[in-house]
């Protein structure tokens, strides 16, 4: 059960209680990941990025939030930040690499989908996707 009760629903999208510090955040972000809660990611981590736009772990996050939720072209822009800044995770290649996909950028999808392979190499779907793309 989540820690954090506190996320309400309204019209689909969360309203993140005001009075939570950082720390606090991160912990209902990480929960909201666990829980596959995207719209709950999605709103914890972008306070998180207004808070302190040089969290660049919480750009990504909010970055695969994006992706997950179909803002591509949003997310795109996310995770090219946040890998510039350093940020190396496999999940976060995988997840870029399915929105330069769905943004008809197939070669640099190819090379996200490569590089979150060497991260983790036992990605057996993403192995099997990167079959069929190549």
């Amino acid at each position: 059960m989540p820690k954090y009760r506190i996320a309400r629903v309204e019209k689909t999208l969360y309203n993140v209680p005001p009075q939570l510090s950082q720390k606090q955040l991160r912990e209902l972000g990480r929960e909201c990941n666990t829980y596959g809660n995207t719209h709950c990611s999605h709103e914890v981590f972008a306070k998180i990025v207004r808070l302190d736009p040089r969290d660049y772990t919480a750009l990504a996050n909010l970055a695969m939030a994006q992706s997950h939720l179909g803002y591509h072209k949003f997310a795109i822009e996310n995770f090219e930040r946040a890998l510039s800044q350093g940020v190396k995770a496999y999940d976060v290649y995988r997840f870029y690499g399915l929105s330069l996909l769905k943004s008809n950028q197939k070669e640099k999808a190819i090379d996200a989908f490569k590089t979150s392979l060497q991260l983790r190499p036992n990605q057996e779907l993403l192995i099997k996707k990167l079959k069929s793309l190549e």
